[in-house]
């Protein structure tokens, strides 16, 4: 996850740097690079960094946080429930 981290944010610091317009006439003689704020490119790095965020988080819904899922109830109840039906259709054969 740390690759696709580091590859987003080097995407993001080239786009910055092409996506300045640059004047070619005279008008700016010493200026090579325009200084502005690239609107769209920033909101494209707010929801590309939101989405990783996000698939950080998902990249391990079983693990042992507050917010994951509960696998060991899962399991117990999956259990249960094929024991139930087992045993149901073993009483129904007798």
């Amino acid at each position: 996850m740390q690759v696709v981290t580091i590859a987003v944010q080097a995407y993001f610091l080239a786009n910055v740097i092409g996506a300045q317009f640059l004047e070619k006439n005279d008008a700016y003689p010493n200026r090579d690079i325009d200084i502005y704020v690239p609107v769209f490119t920033l909101l494209q790095f707010l929801f590309y960094m939101g989405w990783l965020k996000v698939a950080e988080s998902l990249i391990n819904p079983f693990g042992e946080d507050d917010d994951d899922f509960d696998t060991n109830w899962v399991i117990d109840r999956n259990i249960q429930a094929s024991l139930r039906i087992s045993l149901l259709s073993f009483d129904r054969e007798c």
